[in-house]
């Protein structure tokens, strides 16, 4: 747990598994704001490109080795670019809304010891 304090407020960040963030903020004596962001997406992207390399693991399988259709598949499952930007896409986006929140949440820096 990664504490950031301003004043008499403090955010508390756990980085998880299945939910890359959960902020909590204290907001007075009795009130907790707590914003967890979701990870579904990232999930989804990574699962679409397991499936993916499945498809083209299974056709090189069938292919002869070296051949010119081996040679173009194994190229092919090579190129993951796609994949990569868009899970660098969604963690950008995690880290924009993990800010707004502390942003917010009036902090003005984020201790990340």
């Amino acid at each position: 747990m990664r504490e950031s304090s301003h004043g008499d407020a403090v955010t508390a960040i756990d980085e998880g598994i299945i939910n890359p963030m959960a902020l909590a903020t204290w907001v007075d004596a009795k009130t907790i704001d707590v914003t967890i962001i979701n990870g579904r997406e990232g999930r989804a992207i990574k699962r679409q490109r397991n499936k993916a390399f499945g498809q083209l693991q299974h056709k090189i399988s069938k292919c002869k080795n070296g051949s010119k259709k081996y040679r173009r598949l194994v190229a092919a499952k090579k190129i993951n670019s796609k994949a990569k930007l868009s899970l660098c896409d969604f963690d950008h986006q995690v880290s924009k809304k993990a800010a707004d929140h502390v942003i917010f949440c009036r902090f003005i820096t984020v201790n990340m010891n």
